[in-house]
């Protein structure tokens, strides 16, 4: 008696086949991503020429009116103090008191470049002399400085500037603060420091 044919399921076998070349395909990626990063960790331990400049410290520090140039961008810090406390320039809102201390900046951004760029107070950092790094404090900025004064997403065309104020609420103890700023690019690594006297 003959033996009864077997059925195949060919969806089952078309399904198999496609999870093997995916698999395949994950390996030979894996392979050659591992390949790239140990290029890449060889390249920056062997010779240093890897690191990229914001894990560089800059060679310059810059000091206030001076005119310190990031990228297409120039800095120039015209003053800056501490402050326990801000005042609403309207007088609607009652003063607000810093968690440590506000450190106050008036700058200066210039675009030198031949494309707008935005301006952003995200791009501004103060840095300690321990490596500790504040960030502005924008919801201080909204409400208490005047609108034509703070540094939120405005708009630089080429050759124009921007007067500006830019406020830190940063640990008391904080010493030789230095304000780090950038070239205004998402993924540019061109920065500055300037030195706040404070």
């Amino acid at each position: 008696m003959p033996e009864p044919k077997k059925k195949t399921n060919t969806a089952l076998i078309v399904i198999l086949v496609i999870i093997g070349v995916i698999v395949v395909v994950g390996v030979i990626g894996c392979v050659a991503c591992s390949k790239c990063v140990s290029d890449v960790a060889e390249e920056i331990d062997g010779s240093g020429e890897g690191t990229t400049s914001s894990e560089e410290s800059p060679e310059k520090t810059y000091k206030k009116r001076e005119v310190a140039k990031a990228g297409e961008v120039e800095w120039t810090v015209t003053s800056a103090k501490k402050q326990a406390s801000l005042r609403d320039p309207n007088g609607f809102m009652d003063p607000k008191k810093a968690s440590g201390v506000y450190i106050v900046v008036n700058l200066k951004v210039k675009n030198t470049g031949k494309e707008a760029k935005t301006a952003d107070s995200s791009f501004l950092v103060i840095v300690d002399s321990q490596g500790r790094e504040f960030e502005a404090d924008t919801e201080v900025a909204v409400l208490y400085l005047a609108t034509e004064k703070d540094l939120f997403l405005e708009q630089l065309n080429p050759n124009v500037s921007k007067e500006a104020i830019v406020v830190f609420d940063i640990d008391k103890a904080a010493k030789k603060l230095k304000l780090r700023a950038g070239d205004l690019e998402i993924v540019g690594d061109d920065e500055v420091l300037i030195d706040l006297g404070l």
